[in-house]
């Protein structure tokens, strides 16, 4: 897979809400997202999205950052039900996600803690693409990233706000391949070479 090029790969462009910063503390995840590309192009209609019960209640400030309270997961999945789906979704697909190695140490110590497989997907994270390919920018969020690509941001309602923002994440991701390209970045070893992915 190092050797084939980026534009012919599957991916899972996937993000987590959690409670906190620190899977060994206790913070949990509380929603999963992602979509697939498959052969380097948005595959729209392959989504994954749940929330995930963290068996304890939410902070009202966890609330604020991102929107989800206790009431809204008390009936969802919890991640020891829902874990095995979402790896079942991701299959071989090399993993892309902004700062991911934030996202894989939650997935990572979640599937030690039920003794599932450890994850081997080759993954990406944007954030790191973002840096090399626009060194002079400082902020770089989805927006920036968006308007620095030329991508119209799809919207998405409450209940489909992560998965509109990983269709956007995913597209603005499409152009990185293409820039990459321009670049003589063609595969995922050349991209693992520059510090942009196997965290």
């Amino acid at each position: 897979m190092n050797e084939k090029e980026l534009s012919k790969l599957n991916y899972t462009i996937f993000d987590l809400e959690t409670t906190g910063m620190h899977p060994k503390e206790g913070d949990e995840i509380i929603e999963i997202g992602a979509v697939r590309m498959n052969s380097g192009k948005l595959s729209a209609s392959k989504t994954f999205s749940s929330l995930v019960n963290p068996q304890k209640p939410v902070s009202y400030k966890v609330c604020l950052k991102n929107g989800i309270d206790s009431r809204m997961v008390q009936e969802a999945p919890t991640i020891e039900d829902i874990l095995p789906e979402f790896i079942k979704f991701i299959g071989d697909s090399v993993l892309v996600a902004q700062n991911i190695a934030f996202d894989l140490s939650f997935l990572r110590y979640k599937m030690d803690e039920f003794e599932l497989e450890k994850l081997c997907n080759p993954n990406l994270d944007t954030y790191q693409i973002s840096r090399y390919l626009y060194p002079d920018k400082k902020f770089l969020n989805l927006e920036a990233l968006a308007e620095l690509t030329r991508i119209n941001l799809e919207k998405g309602n409450s209940m489909r706000r992560m998965v509109a923002e990983l269709i956007n994440t995913a597209r603005v991701f499409e152009r990185f391949i293409e820039l990459l390209a321009d670049r003589q970045v063609l595969t995922l070893k050349d991209a693992t070479d520059l510090g942009m992915g196997n965290f």
